[in-house]
């Protein structure tokens, strides 16, 4: 690739730059929409408890407006997650079950109720209710 043929987007004109971020946003949203539907068959397949047969899964793909390649793609990464540790993580990812988000999204719950409880701290309103609350969430 040659460096000489890249032009740096602030040097570009506000229409190509309009451009460029009106195809970015499209492309974003097919992209949420593919992972969607992949979790959706993903979903599906999980909840199954026996083992389901092509023909009706491509029936419940086509009734929840799910695209087949989307439904091979969840069929072909649940098979893999089987015998394939990262393949499992990445479905449990996709499927918001991955430990890792798990202790993320408590880390942000415990910092939002810290900070809540430093800004009281600074007003100097802090109520015995509100500090109940901190205790739940795990702050002593």
């Amino acid at each position: 690739m040659n460096d000489d043929n890249l032009i740096p987007f602030n040097d570009r004109t506000e229409i190509e730059q309009r451009e460029i971020a009106k195809r970015g946003g499209k492309s974003s949203g097919a992209a949420r929409r593919r992972k969607k539907s992949i979790k959706q068959m993903l979903n599906v397949i999980l909840e199954s408890k026996a083992s389901c047969v092509p023909e009706e899964l491509r029936a419940l793909a086509a009734q929840m407006d799910i695209d087949t390649n989307d439904m091979l793609y969840a069929v072909s990464l649940f098979a893999r997650a089987l015998s394939d540790v990262q393949a499992a993580k990445y479905m449990d990812e996709l499927l918001g079950r991955s430990p890792a988000l798990t202790l993320k999204r408590e880390d942000i719950k415990l910092n939002k109720a810290r900070f809540e409880l430093d800004k009281q701290r600074l007003t100097g309103r802090i109520e015995i209710n509100d500090l109940i609350k901190l205790g739940d969430v795990g702050i002593e």
